[in-house]
């Protein structure tokens, strides 16, 4: 599945083909920006200013693969944050100039095409089976970390790392176990979950967590506040239609 990284202006259109990646949000550095991949295109989106005809903003960096994430470089020393993608099934990064193929694999089996950075690894899921996640180091081949139990094929297929190195995942279909937001950490193991309200859509689609807001896009857009991790996620469509590239 290709995914939605961050958002953008013009034409009005919304495919679960679009895809959101950013850097972790920090509590001391809240990411702000939002990328937003949609086939070779990538958009930022500052979700602190007004949508507007220069908010989303076409990148000038275009991407070769599928999917895409912001993440420390693992596997050189500059630049770093840098984006990731994944091109024939191994992991490309972008080194200021081009993109490197790194020949490793972005996980095992295929199908590894919806990244997310998150301190020193990459993680990545793949709907072949559902809920299988895998994690990269930079070293070599990404390997199977976990399933996520109850993920199945609910949507949107999506990772988003945090500053600890652990990772989250959303779960919007209100079949099955029903919608969630659940942290790992990187070692797999569950420290937080929330019920989500609101939500709707099954597979594809991505998401992003910025300015302790969560946005997600699997069917309509919506958004949530994500402050107090005690409380239900309550989603709610966004006011304003986020306009994408033609």
């Amino acid at each position: 599945m290709k995914k939605i990284f961050f958002f953008l202006a013009t034409a009005i259109f919304f495919l679960s083909s679009t895809v959101m990646a950013q850097l972790p949000n920090c509590s001391t550095n809240p990411a702000t920006i939002i990328y937003i991949q949609t086939g070779s295109n990538i958009y930022n989106y500052d979700v602190t200013l007004p949508i507007s005809a220069t908010n989303p903003i076409l990148n000038t960096i275009s991407c070769p693969g599928s999917g895409l994430a912001v993440a420390n470089n693992l596997n050189a020393a500059t630049p770093s944050p840098t984006f990731y993608t994944v091109v024939g099934n191994n992991y490309s990064y972008y080194d200021g100039a081009t993109w490197v193929n790194t020949g490793h694999a972005a996980g095992p089996g295929g199908g590894y095409v919806n990244p997310g950075g998150g301190g020193n690894f990459i993680y990545n899921y793949t709907g072949n089976p559902g809920g299988n996640i895998s994690q990269y180091d930079g070293t070599g081949n990404a390997t199977l970390l976990l399933n996520i139990p109850g993920f199945g094929t609910g949507g949107p297929y999506d990772v988003v790392g945090d500053c600890d190195g652990g990772f989250y995942m959303l779960r919007t279909d209100l079949g099955g176990v029903g919608p969630f937001l659940r942290k790992y950490n990187s070692a797999g193991v569950l420290v937080s979950s929330w019920p989500v309200t609101g939500s709707s859509g099954s597979a594809g689609g991505g998401f992003a967590i910025a300015n302790n807001m969560i946005y997600y896009h699997n069917g309509p857009f919506r958004s949530a506040p994500f402050t107090a991790p005690s409380t239900t996620l309550a989603f709610t469509p966004n006011t304003s239609v986020i306009p994408s590239p033609s």
